[in-house]
């Protein structure tokens, strides 16, 4: 064999940095070059999101409104309050309610649908999970899926709430804390287009997403369920 059929090939090996903002910046460039395409990004846990931030403020929630720039890019975000500890709870869900408009994303809880419940004349909406032993005075529950926190489903929820014209109370109960989750978000709609006040029953407000001990998780948790249903 002659030098002129020799071939080399070289191989080089390098750690690439646990970057969540240099990897969904690199799939958010994918899904503008191949729109063709179906990019999707999931993080382990929802809440590592949190090191891409700069990527949705900047781009991926803004982006087409500043440059005429269309993504279809695919977040998975893992979410629940499952006891795991602050870091691997939440994904910050009211953070993405906040940066995007009702006609401009679509943001949807399919591993946490929510409920309407019926109790004579108490409507309670709950997050899909948290539907456990309830008093044994419900002789009536009813489900309905509203797949879709945004665009806002204004109109099927006044459809739902019209079936049952002896509600007078509305329940809201999530898991998250009050000033994190969906609460800040349907609140006000629920209130100005519904024409639904409602009344939140849930953890209280806190600075961290989650607590760090897991008993205090437990004990918050059967709160939860014991202020719902009382």
């Amino acid at each position: 064999m002659t030098p002129n059929h020799l071939y080399f090939i070289y191989l080089q090996l390098a750690n690439s940095s646990l970057s969540e903002e240099a990897v969904l910046g690199f799939e958010y460039g994918m899904s503008i070059d191949d729109p063709k395409s179906l990019i999707i990004w999931e993080a382990q846990f929802g809440d590592f999101f949190n090191g891409a931030q700069i990527m949705i403020d900047t781009y991926i929630a803004s982006g087409e409104l500043k440059w005429l720039l269309q993504s279809d890019l695919v977040m998975l975000l893992p979410h629940g309050m499952d006891g795991a500890g602050p870091e691997h709870s939440s994904c910050k869900i009211e953070r993405f309610l906040q940066v995007i408009s009702n006609d401009q994303g679509h943001l949807c809880r399919r591993s946490r649908f929510v409920k309407l419940l019926l109790q004579s004349d108490l409507v309670m909406l709950l997050p899909h999970g948290m539907d456990g032993a309830g008093p044994e005075h419900l002789s009536c529950k009813i489900e309905r899926f509203l797949q879709s926190l945004c665009p806002f489903p204004a109109g099927e929820i006044q459809q739902e709430v019209t079936k049952y014209p002896n509600a007078t109370d509305f329940l809201w109960s999530q898991e998250e804390h009050r000033n994190m989750g969906a609460w800040t978000f349907v609140s006000p709609r629920f209130n100005n287009l519904v024409g639904c006040k409602l009344q939140y029953v849930g953890r209280d407000h806190l600075g961290s997403p989650a607590t760090g001990i897991g008993e205090v998780h437990r004990q918050e948790s059967i709160q939860i369920i014991e202020d719902t249903f009382s």
